[in-house]
Order: C-alpha cells, then structure tokens, then sequence
C-alpha cells in the first residue's frame, strides 16, 4: 500500500513494509507509540558548486568556514567576499539530498550538536553518513534531520547552529548565489 505524506510543499512516497517504513535514509521503525523515529527529508531544491550562502536576516552576510584543512573547524558567518572560505558544494545524492562541502573536501556535520545549544556546526571529513545529509527547501532552509541551519543574528562571527525548522523564523533562512 503507498501512502503520501506531505512535507510543505514537497511531498514524498513511502512504501509500507511490515511495521518498517523505507524512506530515503534507509528503513525507518516506529517506535511503540506508532511514531516514525527518524525525519525523511524531501528531495533539494539545489545542486553545483561555487555557491555563496547568504544569510537572509542581512544578504551582506555569508556562511564560512575557519581556515585551514583540519577536521572541525567551526562554520560562521562573515561579510561576504570573495573569499574560498566562503564558497560551498551541494553535492546532488542518489537519495535527492545533498551535502554541504567547502573547498577543502570536508562536509557540514550537525552530528555533535544539539537543536539549539548555539554552538557552530563544524566541518569534517566527508563519511556521507546521515548527519551530513541536507536538503536546500524550496523556503530557502537548509535542513538536517536534526533541524536546520540558524544563526542568532547576522554579524561578522556570528555561530551557524542547528535549531528545531520553523519556516517563519528569518534567521533560518539562505539564499544561494554564485
């Protein structure tokens, strides 16, 4: 039996299999209570590279990541420029999801962050595991599994965390640009 679920504007089929569900990250079990236990992220609205992500709260304002090529570099915002640092992938995955890549190779990964605990997501080596897939919404959201991406106001430094979606808070929402 197929069933369709709507996500805002975008939808997605899932196939019922027994009490197991098959969305794009894999089979997804409801827990007890009936509840699916992992979010299923509609298909992105973007891919290529070279892409500026500016934060809509001031369009002056960019996504960037720490020089250097280390492992968990922290990922900010900063006056947009022309800078590398400043330049991201979106990686197009057989799922329709995405990943965030800058220009050293590694990928944005919310997995040692919580929704809302303020702390900068950093860069690490691209695992292409689920806490590094996103999906770029039609709203302009840059949305993990965890929640999306957020700043807590557009200045220079300024942490790029991850906090619960909700399509009406401005500081949630990016705009691509090359």
């Amino acid at each position: 039996m197929k069933r369709k679920i709507s996500l805002g504007l975008a939808a997605v089929f899932v196939l019922l299999v027994s009490p197991t569900m098959v969305g794009a990250a894999g089979p997804v079990t409801p827990d007890a209570a009936g509840a699916q236990a992992a979010v299923v992220l509609p298909a992105s609205t973007a891919h290529g590279g070279g892409f500026q992500v500016q934060s809509m709260l001031d369009q002056s304002f960019c996504i960037e990541v720490a020089a250097g090529a280390t492992d968990l570099r922290p990922v900010t915002l900063g006056q947009c420029s022309a800078l590398g640092a400043q330049r991201w992938t979106f990686s197009w995955l057989a799922s329709g999801l995405n990943q965030m890549i800058e220009t050293q190779g590694m990928c944005v990964d919310v997995s040692s962050r919580k929704p809302g605990d303020g702390l900068a997501v950093p860069v690490t080596f691209c695992k292409d595991t689920r806490p590094e897939k996103l999906t770029f919404t039609m709203t302009g959201q840059i949305e993990f599994a965890r929640g999306c991406l957020a700043v807590p106001r557009a200045g220079a430094g300024a942490a790029v965390f991850i906090e619960k979606c909700d399509d009406t808070k401005p500081n949630q929402h990016w705009k691509l640009s090359q």
